[in-house]
């Protein structure tokens, strides 16, 4: 196995344990993105932090334009944490769909993976329809998982093939 599919794993597990920590203390809240208002003031850093973290793993791991667009997307959410804020808010919010979208694109443009995007659509317009409690953490977490999962099967499918 090459780098990525160390950083693959090491992502997951940034991803896995930040969320499982926000949930143990907080419970499931209406986005990732507000777990930087409930964690004490002197720790805000470590929502920059773990976007940051992810942001870069994944311009490493993905090797494409639409990847690298995605990874800036993220780094931005994470630079631009205070997303209740008027100005502030809209800026998060461009960053975190564009970093979504690019990553969704990429999977089908970039991996030829198109089932990514359409599961994510699919999964994502059901909460919707479903009237999920707090769906925008989980259509967070289905993008992420769907991108990452999709980034697994393409590394582990195609060792030290670089696209």
């Amino acid at each position: 196995m090459d780098y990525r599919f160390y950083c693959l794993i090491a992502t997951a597990l940034i991803f896995i344990g930040y969320l499982v920590y926000i949930v143990a203390r907080y419970g499931v809240l209406p986005s990732i993105s507000d777990s930087f208002y409930h964690i004490p003031k002197q720790y805000y850093w470590v929502f920059s932090v773990f976007m940051w973290t992810l942001s870069i793993m994944i311009m490493l791991i993905g090797g494409t334009n639409l990847m690298y667009l995605a990874g800036v997307g993220l780094f931005f959410v994470g630079g631009e944490p205070y997303f209740q804020e008027k100005m502030q808010g809209l800026f998060h919010m461009i960053a975190a769909v564009c970093g979504i979208m690019f990553g969704l694109l990429s999977m089908g443009l970039d991996y030829h993976m198109w089932i990514i995007p359409i599961g994510f659509i699919v999964g994502a317009g059901l909460m919707k329809i479903l009237k999920i409690k707090n769906d925008i953490w989980w259509i967070e977490i289905l993008a992420f998982s769907t991108i990452i999962g999709g980034l697994f099967y393409y590394v582990v499918n195609n060792p030290f093939i670089f696209l």
